[in-house]
């Protein structure tokens, strides 16, 4: 009928259970709700931050630019492009802007806002509110960018592949084009390597000083204009074509167990086109190129990444771009961006037919050529030149980390259908790399 004096003791204990549960439940809220208030904060920060950004960029497409109009440009595109939900607040008074001129004929846009945002939680232990201040930066002026694709055209491309490709290099191509106009860069070029087993520099290169002729067991006019390779240690630098010269190859010579015949023939990529300025005769020259590869023959990667580099180079082979020290004064970024769609499947003739100059044997997967590919890339990287590679409907891991080891600027896979956003993305990136920042 009574209770005991531990029953008694046994409810107060309940009771102050659940006082200090209440009580921890306080801290817990305001915990948890403050997490959410900085979540919002850094998610508008980086809304002022975007906006900010594209205001600078749009600043730099006016003329003879002041830090007065770089302000009132800025200051247009925040209040017409930045969406304001009610809790946050941009300090307009507070936009600094400058223009100055850091050298190598460049102009450089620096701006940078205020801001605050009322907080929802933190505001229950005293915090009403949090600020912050964003900052943007764009440069133009000498800034360019000299950049060569070299594209597998290798027969595992035929059909709707080899078509997604030609859009895809045209998309890049067009976006290159767009935003060297918007930024005001001086210098975009843009050159095309297709390559198989061997790339194509085009009949007129017969006399050239570079090419050897000797071994071609054709005449000039039989020629089409197809190179093999040099020796391997030489093959995989851009140098020394005087004493080690490319030897000119016919397109269908075989060897068959103890001499050649013409037995077997393979279509020749399309001609290598050098470097161009992207106006619009240099787009329309491009984009003829682009429409005229077709898909034939083995795949051999170093044979396009070696004369993607010399397409860069300012000395013979090719001769477009610039050398290295106007490069770096004038601020100008080379790039190369590779692209296959399988494995490489050739080596050299370690045989001394022909005496042994410049032709390959294909069929079969081959770790030498992987071997050469990784000593020419690490040879390109070194002379401060980009490499993006694309591992187009890939499945082979092997190949993608090979491409991905040989890259600096990134490495894409995708799948068939994804390329031409792929190239998109590509020309963009590094627009914004070397020509916005």
């Amino acid at each position: 009928m009574f209770r005991t004096f531990n029953d008694r003791i046994r409810k107060d204990e309940r009771g102050t259970v659940g006082i200090l549960f209440a009580l921890a439940a306080v801290p817990a809220f305001v915990l948890f709700g403050g997490m959410t208030d900085l979540a919002y904060v850094n998610n508008q920060k980086a809304k002022v931050q975007a906006a900010i950004d594209a205001g600078t960029l749009a600043a730099m497409h006016k003329n003879n630019l002041t830090a007065a109009e770089a302000r009132k440009v800025i200051l247009n595109y925040l209040k017409s492009n930045f969406e304001n939900d009610g809790r946050i607040e941009l300090d307009y008074d507070s936009l600094q802007v400058s223009v100055t001129e850091p050298g190598r004929g460049q102009v450089k846009v620096h701006a940078s806002i205020k801001a605050q945002v009322r907080t929802a939680f933190l505001g229950l232990i005293g915090i009403k509110r949090q600020d912050f201040t964003v900052t943007a930066e764009a440069k133009n002026g000498s800034a360019g960018l000299e950049v060569v694709m070299v594209l597998d055209n290798t027969g595992s491309m035929r059909g709707s592949k080899i078509r997604e490709l030609r859009r895809a290099a045209k998309k890049l191509v067009k976006i290159l084009k767009d935003m060297s106009a918007s930024t005001g860069a001086s210098t975009v070029k843009v050159g095309l390597v297709p390559f198989t087993s061997y790339v194509t520099v085009g009949r007129k290169m017969w006399n050239a000083d570079w090419l050897d002729t000797s071994n071609c067991h054709c005449s000039k006019s039989a020629w089409e204009g197809v190179v093999g390779y040099r020796e391997p240690d030489y093959d995989i630098k851009d140098q020394e074509y005087d004493a080690y010269k490319v030897p000119a190859i016919h397109s269908y010579y075989v060897y068959k167990w103890w001499k050649w015949y013409y037995t077997y023939y393979t279509t020749p990529p399309k001609a290598i086109a050098p470097l161009r300025e992207l106006d619009d005769d240099g787009v329309n020259d491009l984009n003829k190129e682009i429409d005229g590869m077709k898909a034939s023959g083995w795949t051999y990667i170093p044979a396009g990444l070696v004369w993607g580099w010399r397409v860069l180079s300012h000395k013979a082979p090719y001769t477009q771009g610039v050398d290295d020290a106007t490069a770096n004064r004038k601020n100008i970024k080379k790039v190369i961006v590779l692209m296959t769609d399988g494995a490489n499947t050739c080596k050299r003739y370690d045989k001394k037919v022909l005496n042994g100059r410049g032709y390959m044997r294909c069929g079969t997967s081959s770790t030498e050529a992987d071997k050469t590919m990784r000593r020419l890339c690490k040879n390109i990287k070194a002379r401060d030149i980009g490499i993006v590679t694309v591992a187009f409907d890939v499945r082979s891991r092997r190949i993608k980390d090979l491409l991905a080891e040989c890259a600096n600027l990134g490495s894409y896979d995708p799948s068939s259908g994804e390329l031409e956003n792929v190239f998109g993305t590509i020309a963009r990136k590094i627009s914004r790399l070397y020509l916005s920042k």
